[in-house]
């Protein structure tokens, strides 16, 4: 509202931009990253498969080439199989006492006993758990943050990074976002009025989440 009330034009989410004391705009870069989508219309789960490892592993090889990485391995399959493929790297694990946590832990020190050339380090766990803040004063941080209600976690993880030494974090946030997708579009085919593509996708995903129908259309 700021940048368009000064008559600086409208912002989109695609670009980054520098806003001066004075008002002045400079775009910083810009990715429209539906201009990279390659369409692909034949190919079978194992190519596709094939396909996904080797741009995981590109990925990951980007992400360590800024000084010393670790990754935030916390048991699940994600953050495990990003520490699986780094291979030599520090690792920073949350472990807990508390009964409802402490099973992660058994997870962890799989990974870790199958992967011997890492650095791995713990980090008390206990003392980080969701919305803990609440009753110390709300920490620095961007607006929107969605991750604020788990800031604790973070800024332990952070800060043991910090004093490893640590240029990098690997973490397996956002994942599910990219390899499963989201349901959003669901409403769309119920206001274009294509019910039957909206019930055949719904039974794919109660399928996929072991869950019932209504489960997913509610």
């Amino acid at each position: 509202d700021l940048v368009r009330s000064r008559g600086l034009g409208d912002v989109y989410k695609r670009q980054l931009l520098n806003l001066s004391h004075n008002y002045h705009l400079k775009k910083l870069w810009e990715w429209d990253w539906l201009t990279k989508i390659v369409p692909i219309t034949d190919i079978g789960l194992p190519a596709a498969a094939e396909k996904f490892l080797e741009l995981l592993q590109k990925a990951i090889a980007e992400r360590m080439n800024y000084g010393k990485t670790a990754s935030h391995l916390s048991g699940g399959m994600d953050s495990s199989a990003i520490t699986c493929l780094a291979k030599e790297l520090t690792t920073l694990s949350l472990v807990y006492k508390i009964p409802s946590l402490a099973p992660e832990t058994k997870y962890i020190e799989m990974i870790l006993k199958d992967n011997q050339g890492l650095d791995s380090h713990y980090v008390d766990g206990d003392n980080c758990l969701d919305f803990q803040w609440f009753e110390e004063a709300i920490p620095l941080h961007d607006e929107p943050y969605q991750g604020l209600c788990s800031f604790p976690m973070d800024r332990a993880i952070i800060k043991a990074s910090a004093e490893l030494g640590v240029n990098t974090i690997l973490t397996g946030i956002g994942a599910e976002i990219i390899t499963q997708g989201n349901r959003y579009y669901l409403g769309d085919l119920l206001r274009q009025g294509k019910y039957k593509k909206l019930l055949d996708a719904a039974k794919a995903w109660a399928k996929a989440k072991n869950t019932n129908l209504w489960a997913i259309l509610y």
